[in-house]
């Protein structure tokens, strides 16, 4: 019964309310930029460096196609040039941030 009781006092403590921020100070707002500067520095050199940019997925099936004989035409190459991101990879990430960057100029826009 004393667990049954102590379980349900955690459970009343989660209840309570608790006060809502409603702003941050400048070191708060320098702090969390920092750290999501730093995830993506860090998201994008092992996109780069870990192989991962090579979009293994994308050259299985070209080499699966031209393995069966299937006929095809593709932009992109599947050969490695060097290191790096592949011409592939780098075409998604631009499409994806000409996707992205309007709309987070127009969010920003509506910030200020």
């Amino acid at each position: 019964m004393m667990k049954f009781d102590g379980i349900l006092a955690r459970a009343e403590a989660l209840l309570v309310e608790r006060p809502v921020r409603t702003s941050l100070t400048e070191a708060e707002i320098k702090r969390i930029s920092d750290y999501f500067y730093a995830y993506e520095l860090s998201a994008d050199e092992e996109l780069r460096a870990e192989g991962i940019g090579d979009d293994p997925l994308f050259a299985s099936i070209h080499q699966q196609l031209r393995e069966a004989g299937v006929e095809f035409e593709s932009p992109f190459s599947v050969e490695k040039n060097g290191s790096g991101l592949s011409d592939r990879m780098m075409h998604k990430i631009e499409e994806s941030g000409s996707i992205v960057l309007p709309a987070l100029k127009s969010a920003l826009a509506r910030q200020r």
